[in-house]
């Protein structure tokens, strides 16, 4: 199966699937034998629609019931004798599609029975099998057997050139890789590890890290955290996501803290007679300029204490929506403390922008400012 991986081992310890998965439909159980296999769905009893289309189903995929394919056959395995044909000497070819029905009804091979389906456990750490098909140890160990001892692998054992391609290796890397493909080198070039828990995980990479400490590159084993990399794409995305609304909230600042100076202005402009009486009966520039600024807190105030009220408000039934939907609570949380930064925050961007026009009230001329209409 070519392309999305619908074809994966089962692990041998059955305790470790039946913790992260339950066994639905009658007579559902899990496979013992090379000739059976489970099928995989998703949490909604899903799979995708080309996991049909490589097996030959097509029509409505829609319409079938998963739980009738229990105890059918419907995928053989075909022995690498019967797959690759030989043309000359060193030189094979592949079945070719118009073959495939009469592969699949010829007594050899190996005819894997469905036994059951597996779903995923509601709140299970994480899906280590995708959807489609898994099969036994046992079949894994009958196939590299098979494929060992076949013509095609052992022609591609004893030779220079690639017996498909007919062209000539390059490197040994590439003969290695053909001998691989085709069974005849049945080395490991992985090995999945599936901790119990991240704690379990971070001691597995610990003595990974350990064993290759002081080791050359080519004897170091080189290992990938999909957990990891899972997080580190997932934090990548929240981070842009938090960049672009950081910039809007900043756009939005900016904005509002010029508004707040054009409206202070607006106020200094039509008070200008108040500031030549206050003026006249003694009041100092500076005190002028007090009056404006402690306006302009007064209102940052305001602003930041009403803005908290409303965030306080709106918590409560957004993290009821959010624990609906993903099961997660309290998400949406404002501090006591965060809440006081916020409306200083407030206050402080306020009196910035108030400075500028309290200071134009303050260097008015008080003739001038009592002959203001």
């Amino acid at each position: 199966m070519m392309g999305r991986n619908f074809w994966q081992q089962l692990p041998e310890n059955s305790e470790i699937i039946s913790s992260q998965y339950d066994l639905i439909g009658s007579g559902s159980k899990l496979p013992t034998k090379k000739d059976e296999v489970v099928l995989v769905v998703d949490s909604f009893n899903r799979i995708d629609k080309t996991f049909f289309e490589k097996i030959g189903m097509a029509g409505n995929h829609s319409t079938y019931k998963l739980t009738d394919m229990i105890g059918k056959s419907i995928l053989k395995v075909i022995p690498n004798n019967d797959f690759y044909l030989e043309k000359d000497k060193n030189s094979y070819v592949t079945a070719t599609p118009t073959n495939y029905e009469k592969l699949f009804n010829n007594t050899s091979g190996t005819s894997l029975k469905i036994t059951g389906i597996l779903r995923p456990k509601k709140g299970a750490n994480g899906s280590f099998l995708p959807p489609g098909i898994a099969y036994t140890a046992d079949l894994t160990k009958s196939v590299l057997e098979d494929s060992k001892n076949s013509k095609i692998a052992i022609a591609q054992k004893n030779s220079n050139q690639d017996v498909l391609l007919g062209t000539s290796f390059t490197d040994e890397e590439t003969k290695n890789n053909a001998e691989r493909l085709l069974g005849s080198d049945s080395t490991p070039i992985g090995i999945n590890i599936y901790p119990i828990n991240f704690e379990a995980k971070e001691k597995i990479k610990k003595y990974l890290d350990h064993y290759n400490e002081g080791k050359p590159n080519k004897e170091q084993l080189v290992y990938s955290d999909l957990a990891e990399s899972l997080t580190s794409i997932t934090k990548k995305l929240l981070d842009g996501v938090t960049y672009v609304l950081t910039g809007f909230a900043a756009i939005s600042l900016f904005v509002s803290t010029i508004m707040i100076g054009i409206i202070t202005y607006v106020s200094v402009i039509e008070r200008t007679k108040e500031i030549g009486i206050l003026r006249s009966v003694g009041a100092r520039k500076k005190d002028i300029s007090r009056v404006f600024n402690a306006e302009t807190l007064i209102v940052g105030f305001t602003a930041g204490s009403l803005g908290v009220g409303i965030t306080y408000l709106i918590t409560y039934p957004v993290n009821l929506v959010i624990q609906s939907l993903a099961g997660a609570s309290r998400v949406a949380n404002l501090s006591p403390k965060h809440a006081v930064f916020l409306i200083i925050g407030s206050m402080v961007l306020t009196l910035i922008a108030g400075v500028i026009p309290s200071r134009m009230a303050a260097r008015k001329d008080p003739v001038e400012a009592l002959r203001n209409e």
